[in-house]
């Protein structure tokens, strides 16, 4: 699990680290096309402007 609380799910990786460079990160954009981003009751794929709609990439770095 990612350390955060954002609607909708991780969706693609965007960059495939070297996992064994010490202080590797990885990005992550999410999905967030489900979420109910305003609390109205709209799917955020749903909403009429394209500027409404919200999507997310993230670095995280690797380790345990």
């Amino acid at each position: 699990a990612l350390p955060t609380a954002d609607p909708g799910g991780w969706e693609a990786v965007v960059d495939v680290p070297d996992l064994t460079a010490p202080g590797a990160k990885v990005q992550v954009i999410t999905d967030a096309g489900s979420a109910d981003l305003y609390g109205d009751g709209t799917e955020a794929k749903e909403l009429p402007h394209a500027e409404w709609k919200k999507s997310r990439a993230v670095w995280f770095p690797l380790g345990s």
